[in-house]
């Protein structure tokens, strides 16, 4: 399975968009729907802008509430000083908690990617909120493909 997050248009009304989110890294998947705005979006695509600019480079989205309806969280940051970086991915399922937490499934995996990776998942990002539909993908890198070290 090849490495990959992304985000696409459900639904839409003149307040929020309703968004499909997936994610997966070798044996790993999840998937959810949850509620946005385009305003979130631009936000993120402001704030991945030139990510990263230092090592210490941190840029997170939301969208849900944890242990409610649906959760997406995505943390961007340097796993290392040379700036190679890496996406934590955390999905909820869209199922209502209304007797037991143990209901929602949850999913959080690493991410690695390229840098040229990051530019074409903003370049679809900003496809997706000027159309108002579509998807844009964040494409990782492969377990075999690694070559990063980070002893520390």
């Amino acid at each position: 399975m090849t490495p990959r997050f992304s985000i696409g248009v459900i639904w839409q009304d003149d307040d929020l968009v309703e968004i499909e989110a997936a994610a997966c890294i070798e044996q790993f998947s999840g998937l959810t729907q949850v509620y946005t705005t385009y305003d979130e979006l631009r936000k993120l695509c402001t704030s991945l802008a030139g990510f990263p600019t230092t090592a210490s480079s941190r840029v997170q989205f939301s969208a849900g509430k944890v242990d409610s309806y649906s959760f997406l969280s995505v943390d961007f940051y340097c796993i290392d000083h040379a700036g190679h970086a890496a996406a934590q991915i955390t999905i909820e399922s869209n199922v209502p908690t209304n007797y037991r937490p143990q209901e929602k499934h949850r999913v959080r995996l690493e991410m690695q990617f390229e840098p040229l990776a990051l530019d074409e998942f903003l370049s679809g990002l900003k496809r997706l909120i000027s159309a108002q539909a579509g998807d844009a993908v964040l494409q990782g890198i492969g377990e075999y493909t690694r070559n990063i070290e980070t002893k520390t």
